[in-house]
C-alpha cells in the first residue's frame, strides 16, 4: 500500500522530477516504509505474535483486524493527502504541520472541501486502495494448529518465536541492526537522490511525521522589517568581485572530541596554574598556521558538526540533520567549488551510512563518499566504530593523491570517542591524564602527525589549504569549560603550507559556520552564497558565535561579551574575557552591549527561521 501510493505520489508531480532514478527512488522507499509499518503497526503485530493460545480467539483477532484498518486507513490518506499537499510544500509534511494549522478555525470547512470537492479523485484512491488492503488481509485466515501441544511446549516455542521476531521488528524500525547506526531519519533518505527535492519520492509522510514528532521547530519572528533585517543580519553572502582568485585544494578535517581544553597551544593563560595539554602535533602545527583561540562549535552532537563545518547551518531547536528542514536545498563548499571545477569526496571510517553522514554529504554535494567499505582491512577495525584513526588517516592522504586538482575532501575522525579504546601497541606509549578521553586525544594528534608526514610528500601538498576543529567537545575537567560559553570551545586552525604570511594566533571571535564562508573569502570565489556565518577574514563584517542551549535560549558571543536570549528576554549576559567562569551576570546593568546582542539575536533567529521554513537555504535570488 506504500508502495502505490509512492506510485501516485511520483508520477501525479512527475514534473517536479524530470531527471530523477525512477527505480534507486522507490527501492531505498521500501527502507522508510517498513519503519513506517512497523512504527504504526507494532502493538498490532505483536498482539499477532503474543505466545499465548488466545491469540486464536475471534474477538481477539477482530480486535487486531479492525485496529489495522483504522490505523492503515490513516495512513494511507496521509500519504496520498500529500500527493497534493507536496505541490505547494515541495517537502513532505512534517509534525509542524499541528503547529501551523492550530489556529485555523474553518479547519472542517477545508476539510471537506479537500476531500469531495477539489480532489474528490484522491477520496476515491483512498476508497479504492483501502477495499484492496481490506479484501487482502481478509484473504489470510489464522486457524489453531491442528493437534494441540501442551500449553508448556506452545508458550515456549512461541516465546521464542515472539523473541526473534520482536528483534527483527526492532531492526526494521531503525533502518537495520548495526549498532553504530542512529535509526534512520528523514535526513537518511539523501542517500538515494541526486537533488534534495527527490527525497519526498524516497520518503513516506507516516515516517516523516513520526520522526519529527517532539522535534523542535523553527518560529517565524517578526522582530524586524525585511529592510531592518538587512542591515541587522542577513545569511546572503555577494563576495568581493576584485579579489583575485586561488585554484587551492581544500582539506577539511573534524576530529571527533577535540575540544580546545586539550590543546596546550590555545591554552597560553590557564585559569589552573597546573594546565597540562595532550596534543604536542597541534601545538607544534599551529606555530605554522592562522589559529584561532576564541572559536566556538555549533552544537554539542557529531550530527551537527558537519551541516555547520561544510554548509554553514547551525544546530537550531535541534540538529540540522533530524530537523523538520532537512531536506531543504543547501549550498555547501562542495557545492560552491564545484561550479570552480573540483572534484569532491568525503571520508569516515565508520561503517558506510553511519550517522548519516553519507545522505547529508551528498545533499551538500560531494561526489564521492569514502568509508569503511571502500578501506576494505577489517583488521584494522577498531571493534566498536570502525577503522582506527592512524591507518585510515593515512588511506586518505593515499588516495587524495589519486585525486586529478583541484580537489575539495573532508575526513571526520572517530578514534577519540567512547570507550576511549586506542591500539594495543600505544597502550604504554599514551600515558593520558585524568579524563578517560585524555589517552584518546593523544592517539589522535599522533595519527595526526603521521598523516601530515605523508602528506606533505605529495605533490598538491604546497597548493593546499588544511582546516582542522573538532566536532564538539567532550568531558570536562578544567572549570572554565565548564561554563555555558566552554561547552563550545574547539580549535579552528587554518593550515597552508604554501602560504607563509597566513600564520598566527588569532583572537577574532569564529564559530564552525564560519569556515565555509572564510575558505571561500580566502580562495576569492566570486559566487554567491548562503552563509549563516561570516568570513573570519574580512575586517568589515561584525564576528560573533551562535550556539543554542534550548529550551530555545540562543546564546550569542560578539566582543568581550555573551548573552543568553529565549526569544522574548535576556536571561544572562557575561563578559567572558574579565569573567572567564562566569559568575558575575551583567543583565540588566543598562550595559549597551546588551542591546546590540539581543538585536543580533533576534535578527539570527528571523532569518534563520525565515530560510529554514520557506526552503531558501540556496540562492535563487536577492530576497
Amino acid at each position: 500500500m506504500y508502495s502505490a501510493a509512492r506510485f501516485i505520489f511520483f508520477f501525479t508531480n512527475s514534473s517536479y522530477f524530470p531527471d530523477a532514478d525512477v527505480s534507486t527512488l522507490f527501492l531505498g522507499g521500501v527502507k522508510f516504509d517498513l519503519p513506517a509499518a512497523i512504527y504504526t503497526n507494532a502493538i498490532f503485530v505483536l498482539m499477532g505474535l503474543f505466545p499465548s493460545q488466545v491469540r486464536y480467539n475471534k474477538t481477539y483477532q477482530n480486535v487486531i483486524k479492525y485496529s489495522v484498518f483504522i490505523v492503515n486507513a490513516i495512513t494511507l490518506a496521509m500519504n496520498l493527502a500529500d500527493t497534493i499537499f507536496f505541490q505547494f510544500t515541495s517537502k513532505r509534511t512534517t509534525a509542524s504541520i499541528f503547529q501551523e494549522f492550530s489556529n485555523e478555525g474553518n479547519g472542517a470547512v477545508l476539510l471537506f472541501r479537500f476531500l469531495f470537492v477539489d480532489y474528490w479523485y484522491m477520496t476515491v484512491t483512498w476508497v479504492v486502495l483501502l477495499f484492496l488492503f481490506v479484501l487482502a488481509y481478509n484473504a489470510i485466515v489464522l486457524k489453531k494448529p491442528r493437534y494441540k501441544k501442551p500449553v508448556i511446549q506452545y508458550t515456549l516455542v512461541h516465546t521464542v518465536f515472539f523473541i526473534i521476531l520482536a528483534g527483527l521488528l526492532a531492526g526494521g524500525a531503525r533502518g537495520g541492526f548495526d549498532g553504530t547506526t542512529r535509526p534512520i531519519s528523514l535526513n537518511n533518505a539523501g542517500e538515494f537522490v541526486k537533488k534534495p527535492l527527490e527525497m519526498s519520492v524516497v520518503l513516506n509522510t507516516p515516517f516523516s511525521m513520526l520522526r519529527t514528532i517532539n522535534k523542535s521547530t523553527a518560529h517565524k519572528h517578526n522582530y524586524f522589517t525585511k529592510e531592518e533585517l538587512a542591515e541587522v543580519y542577513s545569511a546572503y553572502h555577494h563576495p568581493d568581485q576584485e579579489k583575485p582568485q586561488k585554484k587551492m585544494n581544500v582539506v577539511t578535517i573534524v576530529i571527533e572530541s577535540f575540544g580546545r581544553e586539550y590543546i596546550a597551544a590555545m591554552n597560553q593563560d590557564p585559569l589552573d596554574p597546573n594546565y597540562v595539554g595532550y596534543t604536542p602535533f597541534t601545538d607544534s602545527l599551529i606555530q605554522h598556521s592562522k589559529a584561532y583561540v576564541n572559536a566556538f562549535a555549533n552544537g554539542r552532537k557529531s550530527i551537527s558538526a558537519l551541516p555547520s563545518v561544510i554548509s554553514s547551518i547551525p544546530s537550531f531547536y535541534s540538529p540540522y540533520v533530524l530537523s523538520h528542514y532537512s531536506t531543504n536545498s543547501i549550498n555547501s563548499i562542495a557545492s560552491v567549488l564545484k561550479k570552480e571545477g573540483y572534484y569532491s569526496a568525503f571520508f569516515h571510517g565508520a561503517p558506510n551510512g553511519s550517522m548519516g553522514f553519507g545522505a547529508f554529504m551528498n545533499l551538500a554535494g560531494f561526489d564521492d563518499y569514502f568509508g569503511m567499505t571502500e578501506y576494505d582491512n577489517d583488521d584494522d577495525f577498531d571493534g566498536t566504530w570502525g577503522i582506527w584513526d592512524e591507518p585510515f588517516l593515512q588511506y586518505f592522504a593515499e588516495t587524495m593523491n589519486t585525486f586529478e586538482e583541484p580537489f575539495v575532501t573532508s575526513l571526520f575522525t572517530l578514534s577519540s570517542h567512547h570507550p576511549f579504546k586506542i591500539p594495543e601497541e600505544y597502550e604504554d606509549v599514551f600515558k593520558g591524564g585524568p579524563l578517560p578521553l585524555n589517552k584518546g586525544t593523544q592517539y589522535t594528534d599522533y595519527a595526526l602527525k603521521r598523516f601530515f608526514e605523508t602528506a606533505s610528500k605529495m605533490p598538491w601538498f604546497e597548493n593546499t589549504i588544511f582546516v582542522i576543529t573538532a566536532d564538539h567537545t567532550n568531558q570536562v575537567y578544567y572549570p572554565d569549560y565548564n561554563t555555558s560559553l566552554g561547552l563550545f570551545k574547539v580549535p579552528i586552525i587554518y593550515y597552508a603550507p604554501g602560504d607563509e604570511s597566513f600564520v598566527g594566533i588569532d583572537s577574532t571571535i569564529t564559530q564552525q559556520i564560519d569556515i565555509f564562508p572564510t575558505l571561500i573569502d580566502y580562495l576569492g570565489v566570486k559566487q554567491d552564497y548562503i552563509s549563516f556565518g561570516t568570513s573570519a577574514l574580512d575586517t568589515t563584517k561584525q564576528h560573533f558565535a551562535v550556539n543554542f542551549l534550548g529550551p530555545n535560549v540562543f546564546q550569542v558571543t560578539e566582543g568581550d561579551y555573551t548573552l543568553g536570549f529565549d526569544g522574548e528576554k535576556v536571561n544572562y549576559m557575561y563578559n567572558f574575557k574579565t569573567d572567564r567562569m562566569q559568575e558575575n551576570d551583567l543583565k540588566g546593568t543598562g550595559l549597551p552591549e546588551e542591546e546590540k546582542l539581543k538585536r543580533l539575536a533576534q535578527g539570527i533567529m528571523q532569518e534563520y527561521s525565515e530560510r529554514a521554513i520557506e526552503n531558501r537555504m540556496i540562492v535563487k535570488d536577492k530576497k
